[in-house]
């Protein structure tokens, strides 16, 4: 990764932990990932969230070295690092919700700004670690994929704050600053793309190339195949 990856991958960590740290956090909502598990651990011993969550990273990552790789590893420690202390820093100073009583406000502003940020840290080929530590090291020996294992950690993670705060609206809350993270996260990177393959199946192959030479000033392959 070039000095401009890193610029972008601290940026985008940056937006994450303001996000969660003076919008999410203070108003007790439990999200997906080892921050969530931080935040849990905070609401119920008063434990900060980044130690926990930079503990339990360091954790998985050595149990899951052999699975995820080396440059992964490095990655992921070097964000995790960056991530947990920016919230360190930044939790005690929000007390209180940034925006006092609009509960559904700060919501939404957290879930998009953490969504924003892991958009800036994947498209830019950082790794948050977190819980696809985990669906890493279970879709090795399952035949389970990382995306729906990530989808069962984060929702396991999430329902526990029912045992936490008795209330089911916490439970829906976090469930959508996930989801709205995951929507923002995919149009962040979406918009990075720099190419962007189709593949055409038809008889009429050279009036379709000779349309994309010629009108859509793109490039296009012909492939003879057969099933």
């Amino acid at each position: 990764m070039s000095y401009k990856d890193y610029v972008i991958i601290v940026l985008g960590l940056a937006c994450y932990a303001f996000g969660f740290s003076a919008f999410v956090l203070p108003e007790k909502i439990v999200i997906g990932g080892l921050v969530g598990v931080g935040s849990l651990v905070y609401f119920l011993g008063g434990i900060p969230v980044a130690i926990t969550s930079y503990v339990l990273n360091l954790l998985l990552l050595a149990m899951a070295y052999r699975v995820v790789g080396k440059q992964f590893v490095l990655r992921t420690v070097f964000s995790a690092t960056v991530l947990n202390g920016l919230i360190g820093i930044l939790q005690p100073l929000f007390p209180e919700p940034l925006i006092a009583q609009q509960t559904f406000m700060n919501i939404v502003i957290g879930g998009a700004l953490c969504g924003v940020g892991v958009g800036l840290v994947f498209s830019h080929n950082g790794s948050t670690g977190g819980t696809d530590i985990v669906a890493a090291m279970v879709s090795k020996h399952n035949d389970v994929s990382i995306g729906r294992m990530m989808i069962y950690c984060d929702f396991l993670i999430i329902s526990s704050s029912f045992l936490v705060f008795h209330q089911i609206d916490k439970v829906v809350y976090g469930l959508i600053v996930t989801f709205l993270a995951s929507y923002m996260a995919d149009l962040v990177i979406n918009s990075n793309r720099q190419t962007v393959q189709f593949i055409i199946i038809s008889k009429h192959w050279r009036e379709i190339a000779d349309a994309i030479n010629n009108n859509a000033h793109r490039g296009c392959t012909v492939l003879d195949g057969m099933g």
